[in-house]
């Protein structure tokens, strides 16, 4: 009898239907891994640029004898002493986001409109003496478009930015200590045992790392906060600037979930989106702190921060408020409210020891 010849048998429906399934297991297994490996090298990399603007800090107040003020004026160069005019932020007339870009004046005679934010102030330490040149020249010609979008300035995780082409925002946001601003919009003032970074257009605290009497170690310098005004631009602002360029404390240390207590801030990572849509269209109203406080989309609900000797870690977002209120001022014992410093809440704060790193552990 002649044997048949061996032929290859194939796959059943049945084995094609089992390796199809383990195939869609292995791809459900790998897809969340890789997603979340992607978010933590975002979430990296957004420390990475903090530790380079942590250290052009720390060069800026080694060549300065001082640290930048959140805003500061700024005079331009160029022209004669006496016809020389002051450097300022101009919006775009183009909506959010695109506005943040704006315009340069160098026209300007009044320094108190002359709020040039501290990313600016820092850009030599930061490689970026062209822009800065440009920035100071008077002969720039007025309402010149200058102000560029930065990449060291925009966390990868901060897709308000990064969705926007042309804005010219910053992730990134400065220890200002204790909220300035009364309820009427007057300037209340600070002091160097409140926060590391001042306002120098209304008044003329000026500030060293050697401040963080506390310890560098356990004072903040930069934290991330990704919901600031949207019309708001790196360069600087036309009013205000603390909720624009720095996070605050306030003395009432229980968030709040509104804005409408002047002394009250959003919950850290909160977004404020329950808001009314009167309220979210009046956003980020200039003589309330309620925004101006640590805030990120990264995956694990924490934020970046560098502290006063530039190390820096991650924060949770259930970080106790009165921890972050020790971290912010640099000389607690000492520190003061700007709108009643007569205040029990204030006293009873003043009393707590410095913290220790230890306190820090996540």
């Amino acid at each position: 009898m002649r044997r048949m010849p061996n032929t290859p048998r194939g796959f059943t429906l049945v084995e094609l239907l089992v390796v199809i399934a383990i195939i869609g297991m292995l791809v459900a297994l790998l897809i969340p891994a890789v997603g979340a490996a992607r978010a933590r090298m975002r979430k990296a990399a957004c420390l990475n640029n903090m530790r380079e603007i942590g250290t052009a800090m720390i060069n800026y107040d080694s060549t300065k004898q001082r640290l930048p003020g959140y805003i500061e004026p700024v005079q331009a160069r160029g022209r004669e002493s006496k016809t020389r005019g002051y450097v300022a932020w101009m919006p775009n007339n183009n909506p959010p986001p695109y506005s943040q870009s704006g315009y340069v004046n160098t026209a300007e005679n009044d320094p108190s409109v002359s709020r040039v934010g501290w990313p600016t102030l820092i850009l030599p330490q930061i490689q970026r003496q062209d822009i800065w040149e440009l920035v100071q020249s008077a002969e720039t010609s007025s309402n010149q478009q200058i102000v560029p979008q930065i990449a060291l300035y925009v966390c990868p995780d901060d897709t308000d930015l990064t969705s926007a082409e042309d804005a010219a925002g910053i992730t990134y946001s400065v220890n200002s200590g204790a909220w300035d601003w009364s309820s009427s919009g007057a300037f209340l003032g600070d002091s160097k045992a409140n926060g590391l970074f001042q306002n120098l257009v209304d008044g003329n605290t000026k500030t060293r790392l050697t401040d963080a009497t506390d310890g560098a170690a356990t004072t903040l310098m930069l934290a991330e906060n990704v919901t600031k005004n949207e019309n708001y631009s790196w360069f600087g602002v036309q009013a205000g600037g603390e909720q624009q360029l720095g996070v605050v404390w306030v003395v009432n240390p229980t968030p709040g979930a509104n804005c409408n207590d002047v002394y009250q801030q959003y919950p850290f990572n909160d977004d404020g989106s329950q808001e009314t849509p009167a309220v979210r269209a009046g956003q980020w109203p200039a003589d309330m702190p309620c925004f101006a406080r640590p805030m990120s989309y990264h995956f694990d609900d924490g934020f970046n921060v560098i502290f006063a000797d530039g190390h820096g870690q991650s924060l949770n977002a259930s970080l106790d408020p009165i921890v972050y209120q020790q971290l912010m001022t640099a000389h607690g014992s000492k520190c003061t409210d700007p709108n009643d410093d007569s205040s029990t809440v204030i006293g009873q704060f003043r009393s707590l020891p410095p913290l220790a790193e230890s306190d820090l552990d996540n």
